[in-house]
């Protein structure tokens, strides 16, 4: 489904250009009123055909800028390939950047998306279209880029600390002491991991970042504890494929808690993932409702 955007500036080039066809059409009606007219010669304008086509003085280099800055910071989130974005990365940006608001929730953001991207990644040019008509749709406005540049900042960059640290949290998710406090909330970790994992062919009975993102922002462990982007840079860490296993779930997990609770000053990992469980195991309800059953785990 399109969504679609009504681009004043382009409307104004556009009435212009048919006036001065108009004029045109008009003058070779005339000339091809009268005998022994030579030649005649028309002059060729360009076509704009889309938004991102426009004359660069119709919107700031500077949110160009930006924009450019953004596109390759989501990009390189999971690879070193910057050319392009997909549903992920964009649902990552319009998380982080916090870009909906009352009537642009995530369902109307994904249905933008797809009328860009046409059943394909993303490459910059496409993602200028995306932002211009995400900014429409929020702020219904013909300062489009104007009107969005405040929110066009990349969050605090965490990834390095991530990389540093995350082969030690692995190797602590694995002692004893953790698997039993983790194992002391298994029911409740097994229920998790049923009800979130994929059903579909591709990813049957495993748990992919889409997945994985959905259960952290329906628990509101994003954006209370750890960012959507802090959940994807611990994803592909622990798992370098595509989807996770029951004991990859409980380790990536672990990371998150390690890495949430360590933000408040928990710094001993025993306590850290004790700490997230216990938040989560109060905060259950969602989990058996989406599963469309009553509650049935608590907290001693």
């Amino acid at each position: 489904m399109d969504v679609e955007i009504l681009w004043e500036q382009l409307y104004e080039i556009k009435v212009q250009e048919i006036k001065e066809l108009k004029g045109e059409i008009d003058n070779l009606k005339s000339l091809c009123a009268q005998s022994e007219t030579g030649p005649i010669l028309l002059n060729k304008r360009p076509s704009l055909k889309s938004p991102s086509e426009l004359p660069v003085d119709l919107y700031s280099k500077v949110y160009i800028e930006k924009l450019r800055d953004i596109f390759f910071r989501y990009a390189t989130v999971f690879s070193c390939n910057e050319n392009f974005i997909d549903l992920t990365h964009f649902r990552l940006i319009f998380n982080e950047l916090g870009l909906g608001k009352k009537d642009l929730n995530w369902t109307k953001g994904e249905l933008i998306y797809h009328s860009v991207s046409k059943r394909t990644n993303i490459d910059f040019d496409k993602f200028v279209q995306l932002m211009k008509k995400i900014a429409y749709q929020r702020f219904k406005t013909t300062n489009y880029l104007e009107k969005l540049e405040p929110l066009l900042k990349i969050p605090d960059k965490r990834m390095d600390f991530i990389d540093k640290n995350i082969q030690q949290w692995i190797e602590d998710s694995q002692i004893g002491r953790v698997k039993e406090v983790m194992s002391s909330y298994d029911e409740l970790l097994r229920v998790i991991f049923s009800v979130f994992s994929s059903k579909g062919v591709k990813y049957q009975n495993r748990l992919s970042l889409s997945n994985l993102l959905e259960f952290c922002c329906d628990c509101k462990i994003v954006p209370a504890i750890v960012s959507n982007l802090e959940v994807s840079r611990i994803f592909h860490v622990v798992e370098d494929g595509e989807s996770l296993g029951y004991e990859e779930f409980l380790t990536t997990f672990a990371c998150i808690g390690i890495l949430g609770m360590g933000k408040i000053g928990i710094q001993n990992t025993v306590y850290a993932i004790d700490k997230i469980l216990v938040i989560l195991s109060g905060n259950s309800e969602f989990i058996y409702k989406k599963k469309n059953q009553p509650p049935r785990w608590k907290e001693n």
